[in-house]
């Protein structure tokens, strides 16, 4: 008996260790309409602009925009292990290093970023083709919207 018992409390904590796994590196759920964004506060009210981080402590943070986002991977400073966005155009999460971006001001954001994500390059061109913007993957992105520290007077 105290074989199974210890056959059964292995195979128990080896699941709880994969499931708690499989949590870290899957997307937050966001209460929408009621979730605040870690950046700047406002309710995340929309589900295509929103976006996610999870750091090494396994602390998970959610924005309303993709802006937002950006400011919350620099103040993270290099402790972020997860970045997700939300595809503009489906219901589903997407790995922010491989999603692909279009940056206009014809796409209205929560807070004015005009930053979209798409799952495919065809996608992304589609959209900015339609919304007059540009297609920029992630390592773009802070220079696109000066989260580098640069400023328009040569930066």
């Amino acid at each position: 008996m105290n074989r199974w018992v210890s056959g059964v409390t292995v195979l128990l904590i080896g699941a709880s260790v994969g499931c708690e796994m499989r949590q870290a590196s899957a997307p937050p759920r966001i209460r929408y309409g009621e979730a605040p964004c870690d950046t700047c506060r406002m309710l995340i009210s929309e589900e295509r602009t929103a976006a996610a981080l999870r750091t090494a402590a396994g602390d998970v943070q959610q924005f309303d925009d993709i802006d937002c986002l950006l400011r919350g991977v620099a103040a993270a400073a290099g402790s972020v292990t997860h970045v997700w966005v939300h595809a503009y155009d489906a219901e589903r999460w997407l790995n922010a290093q491989e999603a692909w971006y279009v940056m206009s001001p014809e796409l209205m954001t929560p807070m004015g970023s005009g930053l979209a994500a798409f799952a495919t390059q065809a996608a992304a061109d589609e959209a900015a083709r339609q919304q007059r913007g540009s297609v920029l993957r992630w390592a773009d992105l802070p220079r696109a919207t000066r989260q580098d520290g640069a400023t328009d007077e040569g930066g």
